[in-house]
């Protein structure tokens, strides 16, 4: 018993260090302070209708009207209603705020997986430091990519789960997997679950080979079969959220386009996302050197050069005043790779990347082929556009893989590969498990490999990169309304400044690389024990891991509160639009891009904004409309108001009389055959008396393509609940309504449902967007109702999952806990020597 609670002392001692040392990080947060992350703020802005509707009514709606015409929710935070289990990180998150709870959960994930992979409490606090602050998990929370960052810190406690079910801890390994699975899932960002599912199918396959090899079948099916039972739950749990995405991501940008059935782009993906588009952030091949030197691509894209760089230098001496010159040299783009702007580089550590290597000469046994395969695939995958002939493949053939963009987050999969190679190659040193002549040869090996490729990009960097990106000739068209040679004089002088960064962090990364390696080599020739390369090693890797993060992630990225609020004042032009108290309208932002802005959407309907997750259908009428300024298409979307800029850069609004409204009648059907024919009709076509249907999908969807005029027929839009839409309509003769509102369903229920007088109605799509509806005459009530049945109906199945989900997890803990009692009892009763001599 004693032992056990020492145990569990040590344990305690390393988790409040690592907490105490990453709250010191998140400092400004527990100062009131709130971190300015970009994603979030859009975030905030995509919500803010459906909270206020929350606040107001209690309920969180499912659609909302402020971005993109309207949408669902179901990617935006909807309360899935998990009862219980989806509260048990409630108390952590509120206490460790954003962004501090999410590295708390990359530091103890990993410290557990490395506890369970037979590491000692210090060694894995060691390897706890080393995932946690690995630069893209601070890069991410920089740009406010919180559920990726969550999802991330979940990883760790997954894989832990399935070692132990290896391990045949099956309760606990069950608990483990069901749990943070559910939680992982939860989270909603599937790219990383399935980056972390091609890790462990590297690590079935391995275990599998071994169950052959040491005839041990029944323990990998047992295993196995748990682990499958465990995620089934997690999976049921979450039962309505992964329908709900699934059906409505087929309707998505990354269920792909119909129009693509006709492009002439090889890059076009039917059923997936544009491949121009999947891969525009692929990792460089050679940026993939940033894993072992962080600025040897420049950081990240929006630069901190300052006094002492050759671009301020050149600056002044080309007559820029210094006050100037300072501002322009911290905005010049230092990253020059291939991505299209970048937060930060991928920086795994000089002592991770060093202990890698000297592994690959160290460790024989099996096991290292399921790390050496994950990670292959890890930087293949992460390469993207840059190794076409092999994610091309990858992109077509594996199911779910088109879903997905940014393909440089598959390095996430060298964040738990690298530490964990490292670090069983430093247990192996420490534990005594290979002679120390084999140590010895392979540290000279390591060291020669790691110490000649840092010398050479510290004093030879132009070897290897050119210091030279894309994005410099915008940049020099920029800088050439000064002259040429002005032009000239300043690019060469940020090839320059990159190459400095370069060279500054190949030394930096020398002397980390060399400090692991001397430890090693002390404690080899009997010179430290342990327990001192372990501090070593340990404050090692926190300083330059610590320093890194620091570029991207500093106190000054913290803000008061009401700075963060200032993100959504109202301009004067917000104020002139909100004076208008219709029920319904929508506005233009003109300014910037539109399309990949959300800040309009906090105060208005709006039919730009910005989300990753919008409707394929509304992304092609982005690309061929809106773009293209087709009036037609802004004003049959209801567009009331123009946001600009004025001469002093003010915004200002304009009316826009062309607007339809909330609906309208129209007296002219055409019909088209295809979607590519439908949309281009969109261009030369009078939205208010003509409608445009496909008849290859809604063939029967009105009676007659001519409708006779009523000069008094009336449809108003009377309510507005964004689930619930109610129009009174007024006409004595048949109809053709069409609304300006996206349409959203199909013939399963998965959207919108119509109702006149009370009884189901059907609705059609027209205008390759909007709704339309065939009224008979009369005085009637319309009502529109978004009633998604994968929503409804799936909800019921979650919370059985989450009930049995937490069944599982009071059964783990009480066997675990009757294991433990087990062991206490044996050691107890077991007999003294002095107690065997007197029997």
């Amino acid at each position: 018993m004693q032992s056990i609670l020492n145990k569990l002392k040590t344990h305690g001692l390393i988790v409040l260090l690592g907490v105490v040392l990453i709250c010191f990080y998140f400092l400004p947060v527990f100062q009131g302070k709130v971190l300015q992350q970009n994603d979030v703020i859009q975030a905030s802005a995509m919500q803010h209708e459906v909270l206020a509707h929350k606040e107001k009514t209690g309920n969180f709606s499912l659609w909302t009207n402020n971005l993109f015409c309207g949408m669902p929710t179901f990617m935006m935070g909807v309360d899935y209603k998990n009862p219980v289990i989806g509260h048990l990180l409630v108390p952590i998150e509120t206490f460790f705020k954003s962004p501090s709870c999410f590295a708390i959960y990359y530091f103890l994930g990993f410290y557990l997986l490395m506890i369970v992979m037979g590491c000692s409490p210090w060694l894995s606090f060691i390897g706890a430091l080393m995932y946690t602050f690995a630069s893209y998990n601070f890069v991410i929370l920089e740009a406010g990519h919180n559920t990726k960052a969550r999802c991330i810190g979940f990883m760790p406690f997954i894989i832990a789960g399935v070692m132990l079910l290896f391990q045949r801890k099956y309760w606990l390994g069950a608990m483990l997997v069901g749990l943070f699975l559910f939680f992982q899932i939860k989270s909603n960002h599937p790219q990383i679950t399935y980056y972390m599912l091609l890790t462990l199918g590297f690590y079935f396959l391995y275990q599998l080979v071994q169950a052959f090899l040491q005839k041990e079948i029944k323990t990998f099916a047992i295993a196995t079969s748990i682990f499958i039972g465990a995620s089934s739950l997690a999976v049921m749990a979450n039962f309505t959220q992964l329908w709900v995405v699934y059906e409505y991501t087929k309707d998505t940008m990354r269920g792909g386009s119909e129009l693509a059935t006709t492009a002439k782009s090889e890059t076009k993906n039917i059923k997936g996302l544009d491949k121009d588009y999947a891969f525009q952030w692929s990792y460089g091949k050679m940026e993939t050197v940033t894993l072992l030197i962080p600025n040897a691509y420049g950081g990240s894209t929006g630069g901190t050069l300052n006094e002492s760089s050759n671009v301020y230098k050149a600056l002044t001496e080309q007559g820029v005043p210094e006050n100037n010159a300072i501002q322009y040299a911290n905005q010049m783009p230092t990253y020059w790779g291939p991505k299209p702007f970048t937060s930060g580089p991928v920086y795994l550590g000089a002592i991770v990347c060093f202990l890698f290597i000297l592994g690959i000469f160290l460790i024989k046994e099996n096991w290292r082929w399921w790390i050496f395969g994950a990670s292959a695939l890890s930087i293949l995958l992460a390469w993207g556009k840059n190794l076409m002939w092999f994610n091309s493949l990858f992109f077509d053939m594996v199911p779910m893989y088109n879903k997905f963009r940014t393909v440089e987050m598959a390095l996430v999969i060298l964040q738990i590969t690298f530490p964990v190679f490292g670090l069983m190659t430093l247990k192996k040193i420490l534990n005594k498990e290979v002679d120390n002549e084999k140590v010895m040869n392979a540290l000279k090996y390591s060291s020669i490999i790691t110490g000649a490729l840092l010398l050479l990009f510290a004093l030879m960097p132009s070897l290897f990169l050119s210091f030279h990106g894309d994005a410099d000739d915008n940049l020099k068209k920029q800088l050439m309304s000064n002259g040429e040679a002005f032009a000239q004089k300043i690019l060469k002088a940020l090839m320059d400044d990159r190459e400095a960064m370069a060279k500054m962090d190949a030394w930096r990364s020398l002397v980390f690389a060399g400090i692991c390696a001397s430890a090693i080599w002390a404690f080899v020739k009997g010179k430290l024990k342990s327990n001192f390369v372990l501090i070593i090693i340990g404050l090692a890797v926190f300083v330059d891991l610590w320093g890194v993060d620091k570029r991207y992630l500093n106190d000054e990225k913290f803000h008061d509160a009401d700075e963060i609020n200032n993100s959504y004042t109202e301009t004067a032009a917000d104020i002139q639009i909100l004076q208008d108290k219709n029920l319904s309208y929508r506005v233009f932002n003109v300014g910037n891009d539109p399309f990949n802005d959300a800040l309009t959407s906090y105060h208005h309907k709006n039919i730009g904004g910005y989300n990753p997750a919008k409707l394929a259908r509304y992304q092609d009428i982005i690309d061929s409309c809106l773009r293209k300024n087709n009036t037609n298409v802004i004003n049959m979307l209801n567009t009331k108001y123009y946001i600009g800029k004025a001469q002093n850069g003010q915004e200002v609004s304009q009316l826009n009389p062309g607007a339809l409204g909330n609906a309208w009648f129209v007296d002219t059907v055409k019909i088209v055959n295809s979607a590519k024919e439908e949309i281009g009709a969109l261009n030369n076509f009078n939205p208010s008396t003509t409608a445009i249907i496909d008849a290859s999908r809604f063939k029967d969807a009105v009676s007659k393509n001519i409708f006779e005029h009523d000069s008094a027929a009336k449809i108003n839009l009377i309510r507005n609940d964004l689930d619930e839409l109610e129009y009174t309509y007024t006409s004595s003769k048949p109809q053709l309504v069409v609304m300006s509102e996206v349409y959203y369903a199909d013939e399963k229920g998965k959207g919108w449902q119509a109702y006149v007088d009370g009884k189901e109605a059907k609705h059609c799509r027209v205008n390759y967007i909007l709704r339309g509806m065939e009224m008979p005459a009369g005085n009637h009530k319309i009502v529109f109702k978004f009633e998604p049945k994968p929503f409804l109906q799936g909800q019921k199945i979650s919370y059985i999952g989450s009930i049995l989900l937490l069944l599982l997890i009071i059964a783990s803990i009480a066997m675990y806990i009757r294991d433990k009692q087990k062991q206490s009892q044996l050691i107890i009763d077991e007999p003294k020597p002095s107690d065997k001599k007197k029997k």
